[in-house]
């Protein structure tokens, strides 16, 4: 974050503006919002909303990483136990990817909590949004009614 802003101490206060700022800021793939106030005479007061933790997904290496809401992979947390779904077989630049994430971002956490893994498993319909994804829960019925209210593709 403090390359995209790229102010350092002793730089101008006036220039360049909190827009263009919080313009630099929003550049990065992990903030979904940001907010920047100046205080006089050289205080900045930075506020970030990053896009969330959807899933997981086993990198080639092996190791754990995060998938977020807006479909970004980034290495997780060194020791982090995983508490959402673990995707396996996805294209990370995938439509149905990018889809699934974001629907992944307006489950509940307690629903998001219970669902294991996701594999893609398109069937043999030309049409990709009546592909079907199995999803493996770990036995919840709240799970069951958010599929029934259309969470899922």
């Amino acid at each position: 974050m403090k390359a995209a802003l790229a102010v350092n101490v002793g730089d101008s206060f006036f220039v360049p503006s909190s827009g263009k700022l919080e313009t630099r800021v929003r550049s990065l793939k992990p903030v979904k919002e940001a907010s920047i106030v100046k205080h006089f005479p050289g205080k900045l007061t930075v506020k970030l909303q990053e896009f969330e933790e959807v899933a997981t997904e086993l990198g080639a290496d092996g190791k754990v990483q995060a998938v977020l809401a807006n479909g970004l992979v980034l290495p997780s947390k060194q020791g982090a136990l995983p508490d959402k779904p673990i995707l396996t077989g996805w294209k990370t630049g995938d439509a149905n990817f990018q889809a699934l994430c974001q629907t992944l971002s307006q489950l509940p956490d307690h629903l998001l909590t219970d669902l294991s893994e996701i594999k893609p498993d398109p069937s043999k319909l030309s049409r990709p949004d009546q592909a079907v994804y199995p999803i493996s829960l770990r036995g919840c019925n709240d799970c069951r009614q958010a599929v029934r209210k259309n969470y899922f593709f």
